[in-house]
C-alpha cells in the first residue's frame, strides 16, 4: 500500500533537478560571504520579494526569531495573532531568547484589525513596556491557509509606521499567497520591514529559509545568526536547491491549491459544517471531525489503517499529492465515516 502523507508540506522531498544542482554547486565559505551560490540565492530572493537584502538561514523559525532579535529589545512588546505560528509553534523563543513580551490579538481569517492594533500599541512609561514590532503571517496556517491581502497589509502598515514600529511578516508560505491571488510577491512586501520565507515547504527544498529586509537589518541579522549557531560554511549545497525552487517550483503551487480544494469539497460529503470553505484559499485544509461524529484521534487512526497520514484537524497538499490520491482519500473518508 502506498502512503499518502497529508500531515504537512514539510514532507516534500527535493526534486531530481535540485539534487543535481546541489551536487554541481559552486561552493565557498558562507560565513565569510564567499559562497557564490548562497550569494546568488540571496540576490534572487531580494529581487523576487522587492526587498533590499536577504540572508539564508536554517529554518523559518530561526528566521522569525532573528527578525525579532534584530528589531526589538528585551522587555519590548510584540503584537501578533493569537493563532499565529510565532506565538504558538516556535517553542516560546520570542520570550526565551528575544526577551519580548507577546501581546496576542484575535484575527479574522488570519488578519489583524488595524484599529485594534492601534488601540493596543503602548508607549514606554515608568509602568509599561513599549511596543516595538507587529507580526503577521501570510498565508496563515492556523486560519486554514488564508491569504492576508496586500490592501490589508497596507492598512496595517499605515498604523504600524505611524507609530514608528516595525512590521514583520512570517511569510513561510508567501509564495502560496501570491499564487493564490495571481499577484507578484512584491505586492505583499511593499510596506513590510522584514519577512521570512521557507524553502522547505511547498517549494520542496530539503531545508532552509530566507530573511529579507533593508541592508541595516540584514547586517544586524548576520550577528544574531552567528550567535544562535546558524553560521554555515559551504552552504551553497542548500542554496542550490533554493535557486531551483524559486525558478521552477513557485508556479506549480497552483496544483497544490487545486488538490486542497478538491479535498475540502470531499469533506462536505461527510458534513458541510466540517469546515469553512472560505478558508480554503491555498494548500491547507482545516476541518472539525466532530461535525461528522468522530474524534480527531479516531480519524487519524482509521485513515492510517488505509495508508493515509493526516493530522486530527488539518491536511496539507503538496507536490507528492495527486488528484487521484485525493480521490482515494475522499472515497476512504466517505466509506469510513459517512453516516
Amino acid at each position: 500500500m502506498n502512503t499518502i502523507d497529508l500531515r504537512s508540506d514539510t514532507k516534500t522531498l527535493p526534486t531530481p533537478e535540485m539534487l543535481e544542482a546541489m551536487q554541481a554547486a559552486s561552493l565557498g565559505d558562507d560565513q565569510a560571504g564567499e559562497d557564490p551560490t548562497v550569494n546568488r540565492l540571496q540576490d534572487i530572493s531580494a529581487d523576487r520579494l522587492g526587498m533590499q537584502s536577504a540572508l539564508l538561514v536554517l529554518s523559518g523559525t530561526m528566521g522569525n526569531l532573528i527578525s525579532l532579535l534584530s528589531q526589538a529589545q528585551p522587555g519590548d512588546e510584540v503584537i501578533l495573532g493569537t493563532t499565529s505560528h510565532i506565538f504558538n509553534n516556535e517553542a516560546g523563543g520570542l520570550s526565551r531568547f528575544a526577551g519580548v513580551i507577546p501581546r496576542p490579538l484575535s484575527e479574522h481569517y488570519g488578519a489583524l484589525n488595524p484599529e485594534e492594533v492601534e488601540r493596543t500599541i503602548k508607549k514606554k512609561t515608568t509602568h509599561t513596556a513599549k511596543t516595538s514590532i507587529v507580526c503577521i503571517e501570510n498565508s496563515h496556517n492556523a486560519a486554514g491557509g488564508t491569504v492576508i491581502t496586500p490592501s490589508q497589509i497596507d492598512a496595517l502598515a499605515e498604523v504600524v509606521h505611524k507609530h514608528d514600529l516595525k512590521l514583520h511578516c512570517d511569510g513561510s508560505r508567501i509564495f502560496n499567497a501570491a499564487v493564490a491571488m495571481n499577484l507578484s510577491p512584491r505586492d505583499f512586501t511593499r510596506n513590510i520591514d522584514s519577512l521570512t520565507f521557507c524553502l522547505s515547504k511547498g517549494l520542496s527544498c530539503p531545508l532552509g529559509a530566507v530573511i529579507l529586509g533593508n541592508q541595516e537589518l540584514i547586517e544586524e541579522a548576520k550577528n544574531w545568526k552567528q550567535m544562535l549557531g546558524g553560521g554555515m560554511r559551504q552552504a551553497g549545497i542548500i542554496a542550490a536547491a533554493g535557486i531551483v525552487a524559486l525558478e521552477k517550483m513557485v508556479d506549480r503551487l497552483r496544483e497544490d491549491h487545486a488538490t486542497a480544494r478538491q479535498l475540502a469539497e470531499g469533506f462536505t460529503k461527510l458534513n458541510k459544517d466540517s469546515l469553512d470553505m472560505k478558508t480554503v484559499q491555498t494548500n491547507i485544509v482545516r476541518f472539525n471531525t466532530n461535525a461528522f461524529g468522530v474524534s480527531g484521534n479516531d480519524f487519524v487512526s482509521r485513515l492510517a489503517q488505509n495508508g493515509i497520514l493526516t493530522g486530527p484537524n488539518r491536511m496539507v497538499t503538496h507536490r507528492h499529492i495527486t488528484r487521484n490520491d485525493v480521490k482515494y482519500v475522499v472515497d476512504t473518508m466517505v466509506r469510513e465515516f459517512a453516516g
